[in-house]
């Protein structure tokens, strides 16, 4: 773990935290490849199945966790936001 320290009011986004935490000793303490973590800041999303884990592996509240989704991917909760019949429009028409 690269540093003992939480921000205050948590990560901001889940790149954040990535940066904080280190590709290398998530992927190892989790399981997965540092590629794979590499991935998650890339697209600034923590899959939440791997959330248990991390919580227990760096001593981390699901409050913590939550505060990363409020500031990660902008499209991401954009389109969590549109009703899924909006959703389904735009896939059919081709935009």
């Amino acid at each position: 773990m690269r540093t003992n320290e939480r921000p205050e009011g948590g990560y901001a986004d889940p790149a954040a935290l990535v940066d904080a935490l280190g590709y290398d000793e998530i992927g190892k303490a989790i399981g997965v490849p540092a590629v794979t973590v590499r991935g998650w800041k890339y697209f600034n999303h923590l899959p939440r199945r791997h959330w248990p884990e991390i919580m227990l592996a760096f001593d981390l509240t699901l409050q913590d966790m939550l505060a990363t989704e409020k500031g990660g991917n902008p499209r991401q909760r954009e389109r969590q936001a549109r009703p899924k019949r909006q959703r389904i429009a735009r896939r059919a028409s081709g935009r």
